[in-house]
């Protein structure tokens, strides 16, 4: 087959066959066929590519098959896409109830099933710049199918017999871990769980109508960025923090929360909502051909019925509770969450002061988030100029979580037998330029270059610092099929904190938690495995140590064992407050102030 695409790949333009095979337990239907002399093997699985690549085959990852610069720049009209999908031709809101935009506050729960089908349809679509014979496809994996029949390239499928091997597959299970953090929100086990608070809102409301009305309402939307900044205010008698839910018995009498009631009457209200919506969609996108929009309309739709009366539910709760009791300011970390997000409109609603506490680091140009707020804490000058195009309305206030580092002595670094914490990658869903297998492709190379290190003589001892949302059993497996051989201890149950103090050395991706690494004077460098379009530091082009492959790290590690001066530079203070922020301690304070300066409206809007 030949075609004629402007697509840009990373593969050679012409092969004999080309073999889809999703893993490494497929591979075995596939071998027989497969010239590896003439064809390419396409997969999404880190362990067949490594075995493949081994057996002297041409392999790639099919969901990183298209080249950087033209995923960048869908990246950017994807993420348009999502944040206007329920509007009209004209700009009008389909979804809009009470003056709320329930559409807009569905992102969350809707964003990774359509960035998703996004990440394999526009990889899939490169096909169409290879001139080939047949594609023969071993999945089951059902969106490389979709993909496939929508991009309407032929293909012959290898009958797939029950039961297959069952060898670890090298991929982050995007579906899995999304049904985990985005179950069912009215779920029996949910429903129990607000009968109780429920009660504890009934009892709260009637102290609070007798003996804390003039208490000031504060509602911070509680994560890693604002605990310290909720745990100082609600030691204030005049201030009441509301938060999304109840954090446990010990802090409930300080806490409240607006009363969820999943109202199921609002039939009437769904129906004409989802029918209006149904009927004027308009918002268009098509790209070479294809009907992007339709595509992305089909999975939109199914989250819209699913949830629509749970942001119905949540607008009505947010009017109730607060007609009865006045917001003076809201802090969020993000635009993400329904009840967040709804009540980001409230305040627009009410002339209520939004503060947003930027989430982490906000280093990628195509992003929305935070960007609507009245005012933003960017942490940082870097941050506002690069992500916030230096808005007058961005202050760059510092991250509180810093200010325990600034009063912590240097680590005293051991280059002999050193202690080298890895931070573990991980798939970013919202680009387009990530890939399923990048957290075992990352750490691969590393542990490659460690074990090359090795055998000069070199000695360390490793710590893999595993995220949140990663699957230590996976990691486990990987390092014991690869590396058994080295020193090797996986953590993800320990704070970050707990596990860099003991550091020597750290090494990561794009991460905040180099920059904590450093001010606890331990070398970091960036690995730059990723393809993604980041902001500075993790740019190329700053002070930061940076290896872009193998012989880069293993230059930089070995220069870690000589104390290279080279690591001097992103151990400096006024160098790492131009990306992170201040670092005087008072970051805290300043956010502190900044609330009471809103709530005493000593601040105008920019």
């Amino acid at each position: 087959m030949s075609w004629i695409s402007t697509v840009p790949i990373r593969v050679k333009p012409k092969y004999r066959n080309l073999f889809i095979v999703e893993n490494r337990n497929l591979w075995d239907l596939c071998e027989a066929q497969c010239d590896k002399a003439a064809d390419l093997v396409l997969c999404v699985d880190f362990a067949l590519k490594q075995e493949l690549l081994l057996k002297g085959y041409e392999v790639e990852f099919l969901d990183h098959l298209v080249q950087e610069s033209f995923l960048e720049q869908l990246n950017f009209t994807m993420h348009d896409f999502l944040n206007n999908w329920f509007k009209d031709e004209n700009g009008q809101d389909l979804l809009l109830y009470k003056n709320y935009s329930l559409g807009d506050s569905l992102l969350l729960y809707l964003i990774n099933d359509v960035t998703f089908f996004c990440h394999f349809f526009f990889n899939i679509i490169g096909l169409k710049s290879i001139s080939y014979e047949r594609i023969i496809v071993a999945a089951t994996e059902p969106i490389i199918i979709e993909c496939l029949d929508k991009a309407e390239i032929n293909y012959d499928t290898i009958k797939i017999a029950i039961p297959l091997p069952e060898k670890p597959v090298y991929l982050f299970p995007i579906t899995k871990w999304v049904k985990e953090k985005t179950e069912n929100s009215i779920s029996l086990k949910f429903k129990l769980k607000n009968i109780i608070a429920n009660a504890f809102d009934l009892v709260f409301d009637g102290l609070d109508r007798t003996f804390n009305k003039n208490k000031k309402r504060i509602y911070i939307q509680q994560y890693h960025c604002t605990q310290q900044l909720i745990n100082t205010l609600k030691q204030n008698s005049d201030v009441q923090i509301v938060t999304q839910n109840y954090t446990g018995i010990s802090h409930i009498l300080k806490e409240r929360r607006v009363h969820f009631s999943y109202n199921e009457k609002n039939n009437r209200v769904f129906s004409d909502l989802f029918n209006k919506y149904q009927n004027s969609k308009k918002q268009k996108w098509t790209f070479m051909g294809y009907p992007i929009d339709s595509y992305i309309y089909e999975r939109i739709d199914k989250t819209v019925y699913d949830k629509l009366k749970e942001a119905i539910s949540a607008a009505d709760d947010i009017e109730t509770y607060f007609k009865k009791y006045k917001l003076q300011v809201m802090v969020p970390v993000t635009n993400y969450w329904v009840q967040n997000r709804l009540l980001m409109n409230y305040c627009r609603n009410n002339s209520v002061p939004i503060y947003m506490i930027i989430n982490g680091l906000l280093n990628i140009s195509y992003m929305h988030d935070a960007k609507d707020s009245d005012y933003v804490n960017s942490y940082s000058v870097s941050i506002k100029e690069e992500y916030f195009n230096n808005r007058a309305n961005v202050f760059a206030l510092g991250d509180p979580r810093m200010d325990k580092y600034t009063v912590l002595e240097h680590k005293r670094i051991d280059r002999n037998i050193p202690l080298i914490v890895i931070g573990t990658a991980g798939y970013d869903s919202i680009d387009l330029n990530s890939y399923l297998a990048y957290e075992f492709d990352f750490l691969y190379d590393i542990l490659v270059t460690l074990n090359l290190i090795k055998t000069q003589g070199l000695n360390f001892k490793i710590v893999l610092k595993v995220r949140a949302n990663g699957y230590t059993d996976v990691y486990k497996k990987f390092v014991n099929e690869y590396f058994d051989h080295l020193p090797v201890e996986i953590i993800q149950d320990k704070s970050f904190f707990d596990v860099i103090t003991n550091a020597d050395l750290y090494i990561s991706i794009f991460s905040q938690t180099i920059f904590e690494a450093s001010c606890l004077g331990i070398p970091a460098i960036y690995y730059k495995k990723d393809t993604q379009y980041i902001h500075k530091p993790f740019n190329n082009k700053s002070q930061l140590v940076t290896a872009n492959n193998v012989a880069e790290l293993q230059e930089k590690i070995l220069g870690f064992y000589n104390n290279d001066a080279m690591y001097s530079n992103f151990l400096k203070k006024e160098i790492m407050e131009e990306y992170i922020g201040p670092l005087d301690g008072n970051n805290l304070k300043r956010n502190i102030d900044f609330v009471h300066n809103l709530i005493n409206q000593n601040i105008n809007k920019a």
